[in-house]
């Protein structure tokens, strides 16, 4: 598990609410700012000031001190003032995720957007140094716990939601999502001049696998068509990219050449078979749908994920492990298309069959679209085991494993 460093931002000067910044002692003895603390670096203290030049828009001028040294700046800035309307005009946190803190200053922008100009500290040579990739992004929101950045630019015709995280120290773009006036008579209709039911979505979803990133999906659809959907797909996507970048899970060393175990069995939430139903979703959180397939046989629908629960007391026929105590219990996990979470022994929805079938000891590699192809094990009730199912209808594969206590994934 990954952890940033704790960041220490002491308030010291307090900006005014237009923005103005804050005086300093011109001799030098002490300087009144925001004071940063830079850990082996020591404390810094930045100063943002508005200033007015012969025949020219006013400006903020940018100076740095370090604390031991505050008589002369050891940096200077200036960027052009042209938010005085943003209360928080000057901000300062850690908004690239290396632990030390940042600042950034709103500019280019009007009522509902704007961009900001981007200091990042370099530990290295000691000073800031302004992030050119932060700076393109619109109305910036930074997520320090999930390690994650969210841009939105609006517009009448078109609107965008971007989410970006860092892979190996540079800004990556891991999911988009865009909504755009149909086109009506050769021009793009505007939001004044359309409904709800003429904008259309189109979702473009990323991950990473072995270093590289990847594209897992593109939609697109008319509003109208799947509001409801549409929220819950975007929110999905969101969750989904939270869990990975807020803490990185460990890399689960497997031997391809043995048997799914037990152990292995887990989803991204943290949720593995065995668990009560009351035990799940308060990892899982709220589900989606909730089916009574049957008398003691109950299913949960999550982020593309359907868990099934069995009601295991005495006449329960099967043999499990677990008390027989009339509680629901997870025996089955089944990941659908709709799930980019990774899997076990890090399987992805959309992975190539081979590079599947690399990560068991298939005994049969050899695709036959066969209604049932073992791989390995027995093919018999209580054996540990595993086969594919090719369905004609969507002319794909459906992987099968069946756990040592009879635990039970399958990937479509």
């Amino acid at each position: 598990m990954l952890r940033i460093k704790a960041v220490a931002l002491l308030l010291v000067l307090a900006v005014a609410a237009c923005g103005c910044g804050a005086e300093q002692d011109t001799a030098g003895a002490d300087v009144a700012g925001y004071t940063l603390n830079m850990h082996e670096a020591g404390n810094y203290i930045i100063v943002p000031e508005i200033i007015t030049a012969a025949g020219a828009g006013p400006k903020w001028s940018i100076d740095v001190y370090r604390e031991a040294e505050p008589a002369t700046p050891v940096q200077t800035f200036e960027v052009d003032y042209v938010n005085a309307w943003k209360d928080n005009a000057f901000t300062a946190e850690d908004i690239n995720f290396d632990g030390y803190p940042d600042f950034r200053i709103a500019r280019e922008g009007g009522g509902v957007f704007y961009r900001c100009s981007c200091f990042v500290f370099e530990p290295e040579s000691g000073g800031f140094v302004r992030d050119v990739a932060l700076e393109q992004l619109g109305n910036p929101v930074f997520d320090a716990e999930n390690k994650l950045v969210f841009s939105h630019t609006p517009g009448n015709a078109e609107s965008s939601d971007s989410v970006y995280a860092y892979l190996n120290g540079q800004l990556t773009e891991m999911a988009r999502r865009t909504r755009m006036a149909r086109i009506v008579d050769g021009a793009a209709a505007s939001a004044d001049d359309v409904g709800q039911g003429e904008w259309l979505t189109r979702e473009m979803i990323y991950t990473v696998k072995d270093g590289a990133l990847i594209e897992m999906g593109r939609v697109e659809y008319a509003d109208a068509d799947t509001p409801e959907e549409f929220a819950n797909s975007w929110n999905r996507i969101l969750a989904s990219l939270k869990r990975s970048f807020s803490d990185i899970a460990p890399v689960m060393v497997y031997d391809p050449g043995s048997r799914l175990a037990d152990y292995e069995v887990m989803t991204a939430d943290g949720v593995r078979p065995g668990m009560t139903e009351d035990e799940a979703l308060a990892l899982i959180g709220e589900p989606e749908e909730v089916i009574d397939n049957a008398p003691g046989v109950r299913s949960i629908l999550k982020d593309g994920i359907h868990y099934g629960f069995y009601q295991i007391d005495d006449s329960f026929s099967a043999d499990y492990p677990l008390p027989r105590d009339g509680n629901f219990y997870l025996l089955n996990i089944t990941a659908a298309e709709s799930c980019f979470d990774p899997l076990p022994r890090g399987i992805y929805i959309g992975d190539d069959i081979y590079a599947v079938l690399g990560k068991f000891p298939s005994r049969d590699s050899t695709l036959r679209q066969w209604a049932h192809q073992m791989l390995y094990g027995q093919d018999e009730a209580g054996a540990p085991r595993a086969f594919l199912q090719f369905t004609t209808i969507l002319g794909s594969y459906r992987l099968h494993a069946v756990t040592e206590n009879g635990y039970v994934m399958t990937v479509y």
